[in-house]
């Protein structure tokens, strides 16, 4: 399919011209009123949208764009909920860890300054979820998270509800737990390293993963090989998990090839232990495979 978009006074979409008119049947026409803007869009149907100068056809070129995938191996943009069950929740909000202003190169808004907010529940909240809202956006301005509770029983006519809450604001959590968290999270072309092109198309369909945790426990840590990364997936299967210390940083990465096929949604978790112990929070990550 496509889209048509004219510009009032410049498009026209004609078989012939209004001299030719002229000259067979006599009638005076513009080139407008034969197939302008306002004919194809309001009588032919051949038009889509109708913009008032090149400028605003291009903004609504780009509007249009913006509903589309980068490229044809990509879903289109869907909103995305995801619910965490809890019972009586000690804390949730929406965190921004990263602060390094290169990532953003934003002197205007300052987004690497940003707050994150965390809700302190009061008191008991009993059963329910905190659900996060992943939404699309083609402006900076718009919201593209929200995070919010949700409880199990639902709301009547006449009910009445009381939630108690301290709302904290700063650059970080207000309650960090001492394990490992989470630095990036990268994802690839799965398989080994030094794969061709040719052997890694012959695997089957998947995608590496690859998370850094720094801090807590991990902190004291020298190189060693015996750490495990622990991988839950609501799909498919795991193959090649490694943790490793990255060299000349206080970082240890965890990667993974995850095999899976079709387009619904996969559910992975991730931490990593030394035995028994826990050494880091959890990941988690919704992954959507494109399309084959």
């Amino acid at each position: 399919t496509d889209f048509i978009v004219m510009v009032k006074g410049k498009s026209h979409m004609v078989i012939t011209g209004p001299g030719i008119i002229k000259a067979v049947t006599g009638e005076d026409i513009s080139l407008e009123e034969l197939g302008g803007a306002k004919i194809h869009s309001e009588i032919t149907g051949t038009a889509h949208f109708v913009a008032d100068s090149d400028e605003e056809c291009i903004e609504v070129i780009k509007k249009l764009l913006s509903y589309l995938p980068s490229n044809n191996e990509e879903n289109p943009p869907v909103v995305k909920t995801s619910s965490f069950v809890d019972f009586n929740p000690r804390g949730f909000g929406l965190s921004q860890r990263d602060r390094n202003f290169e990532n953003y190169q934003d002197d205007g808004a300052f987004y690497d300054r940003r707050p994150s907010v965390w809700v302190q529940p009061l008191g008991d909240w009993g059963e329910g979820a905190v659900q996060l809202v992943e939404i699309p956006t083609d402006d900076e301005i718009h919201d593209n998270l929200v995070a919010y509770w949700m409880p199990k029983e639902s709301v009547r006519a006449g009910s009445a509800w009381t939630f108690d809450y301290r709302l904290h604001w700063g650059d970080d959590e207000p309650f960090v737990p001492d394990l490992g968290r989470v630095r990036n999270t990268w994802k690839g072309r799965h398989g080994i390293a030094g794969l061709s092109a040719v052997h890694a198309a012959q695997l089957a369909a998947g995608v590496k993963f690859v998370i850094d945790f720094s801090g807590g426990a991990l902190a004291q840590l020298e190189q060693r090989y015996d750490l495990t990364p622990v991988i839950t997936t609501s799909r498919g299967r795991v193959d090649q998990m490694h943790v490793l210390k990255v060299v000349g940083t206080d970082r240890w990465r965890a990667s993974f090839d995850l095999y899976v096929e079709g387009a619904d949604p996969v559910e992975l978790r991730c931490y990593v232990r030394l035995g028994e112990q826990t050494l880091t929070e959890t990941w988690l990550y919704q992954y959507i495979a494109a399309p084959a």
